[in-house]
This record gives C-alpha cells, structure tokens and sequence, in this order.
C-alpha cells in the first residue's frame, strides 16, 4: 500500500468513527464535522456554505451538468472510488449480494442535488435506478 493509499485509509476509518459516534445522518442535520486534512490528501465529505458546497477544493453547486441525473453521477464519482462503486450499489436489494454504498456518503449526495435542483426536477427511484446501473458498470 502507497503513502498516499494508507493516508486516505486512515481518514476513511477516521472519518466513520465520527461517523459511528454521531446520531443517524439526517440531511436536516447540521454538517458532519471533518477533520483538517494533514496531508495533501482530499476530504471525502463536503463542506457546505450558503451558496456554495465545496467537494475536493470545488464548489459543485456551479459545476456544469446537463441534467440532475448526470451532477448525481459525477457526485458519486467524487464521493465514492472505482472499486467501492464495482462492488456496491447505492441501495442493496435481496436480488443482489453487494453492499450499499455509505448511507452517510448517499444522503450528502441527495442533500446536495436538493440544493442546486428544484425537488420537481428529479425523482429518488430514477436517480436510484441510474446509480444503481453505474455501480453495476463500473469496474475496479
């Protein structure tokens, strides 16, 4: 394992301590607190403001997009590695013996669509169908 790999790592495990520490996430709920980086590694989680949501140094509410479904998608690729995508899926299902991807990590992603689109410009179930299928097509 890289320096690089074993820093990011121990920011996951750190990182879902907090996690694990804390009440169930609500998007209702304040932000979750990040530790500082230590090193030139990126945060995993966003930080918000009030016009802007920052995720690995960019403020992705004015990232260009051609429709909520696709921003959700780069989401995912911003939150979430190659690998966790191949071997999860955003929802685990009874016909499927893959994970779910981290809830806590769903529910930023979710929030965030929120904030930049109109809740009547998008629907969760297509939105579930379409991270589903890019779980499904990624490879590690």
């Amino acid at each position: 394992m890289s320096a690089v790999q074993t820093t990011l790592f121990n920011k996951m495990e750190e990182i879902l301590n907090i996690l694990k520490s804390k009440p169930p996430f609500s998007p209702a709920a304040e932000s979750i607190p990040i530790a500082e980086p230590q090193s030139s590694a990126t945060n995993l989680l966003p930080q918000t403001g009030s016009n802007e949501v920052i995720v690995d140094g960019t403020n992705v509410l004015i990232m260009p997009s051609k429709n909520p479904y696709t921003f959700g998608l780069t989401l995912l690729d911003m939150f979430f590695s190659r690998e966790e995508l191949s071997m999860s899926l955003q929802f685990s299902s009874s016909k499927s013996d893959r994970a779910s991807l981290d809830q806590a990590k769903v529910s930023r992603i979710i929030e965030i669509m929120n904030k930049r689109y109109q809740p009547g410009d998008w629907d969760m179930k297509t939105f579930v169908a379409k991270a589903n299928q890019k779980c499904r097509d990624s490879k590690p």
